[in-house]
């Protein structure tokens, strides 16, 4: 028992002491901040945090970039005072930078040298895991996964354009702005986001087609139309199809009364997992997740 007791003291005048020799400040030295039961992101990424990675569904990505898309999250806001600050940028939860102080100290910052080791919240990884920006492969909130929509006549995938223009379907290749999600917007239809959150929008067909909008109206509601195997037909709650217009530079339309070769999509990454919808004389095939 007195050995015990001595280790425990050891290890107890050790994180004191490790503590101690740092005097944490705030707001000087804090990263990071507890609100609505999750940690958020206050930083200027010094000393190299920009580099540090965090592993998303097995891929490693920049806390910047993690960051960034944490401020789209439901219950993000702004730092207030009374908020618990921290040292790194998960509320003590690590990564460090490369300063000293963050390793040694990584906890609350306004309670001096006693909140060295204190941890808070760490980032909502749940919410995270489900982004198409991490690679999300399964739906939360009836959000899919990553999934491209690629014109079948002209083998060119369509864009988002990240929302500063006009949606085109011009690109040989799948980069982030090529990459959608498409989620359960009730009644047999689906909503389509962009892989910087906002969702398209058919524009009632009276112009080319944008993916700028916050939320999901009337305009951002598609019905999916099997052409067989992964090929679809997508209508607008207009009643009209989409087409992508052969490539053309002023963008893709939906204002189409019939499906041609123009408005048929392949549609990669939807699962096999589909419900069956009368709709008038047709068969439609609603996708309801992604895998």
């Amino acid at each position: 028992m007195k050995n015990v007791f001595l280790t425990m003291m050891i290890v107890f005048v050790y994180g004191t002491n490790l503590s101690a020799q740092w005097n944490p400040q705030h707001p000087s030295w804090t990263d990071s901040y507890k609100a609505n039961g999750f940690c958020w992101c206050d930083t200027t990424f010094d000393h190299n945090l920009d580099s540090k990675k965090v592993t998303i569904n097995g891929t490693a990505y920049g806390v910047r970039e993690i960051c960034d898309e944490l401020k789209k999250h439901p219950q993000y806001r702004r730092y207030r005072n009374g908020d618990a600050p921290y040292n790194d940028i998960q509320c003590g939860n690590g990564p460090a930078n490369d300063a000293p102080d963050e390793a040694g100290c990584p906890g609350r910052t306004d309670l001096g040298s006693s909140g060295c080791q204190e941890k808070g919240p760490g980032w909502d990884m749940n919410w995270l895991k489900n982004r198409a920006r991490f690679g999300a492969n399964n739906g939360g909130n009836n959000t899919g996964g990553v999934v491209t929509f690629k014109g079948q006549s002209i083998n060119k995938f369509i864009s988002s354009e990240n929302g500063g223009r006009s949606m085109t379907a011009t690109r040989n290749g799948s980069g982030i702005w090529e990459k959608f999600t498409v989620q359960n917007a009730g009644n047999g239809t689906v909503s389509i986001k962009g892989s910087h959150g906002k969702y398209v929008s058919s524009e009632n067909g009276n112009k080319a087609m944008n993916c700028n909008r916050n939320g999901v109206g009337i305009w951002e509601k598609f019905t999916l139309v099997s052409q067989g195997g992964n090929v679809y037909a997508i209508r607008g709650s207009n009643g009209k199809y989409v087409s992508h217009e052969n490539g053309g530079a002023n963008g893709i339309t939906c204002n189409r009364n019939d499906i041609g070769v123009w408005e048929k999509f392949i549609i990669n990454g939807l699962s096999n997992q589909t419900r069956q919808y009368q709709d008038q004389e047709e068969l439609v095939v609603f996708c309801c997740f992604i895998s």
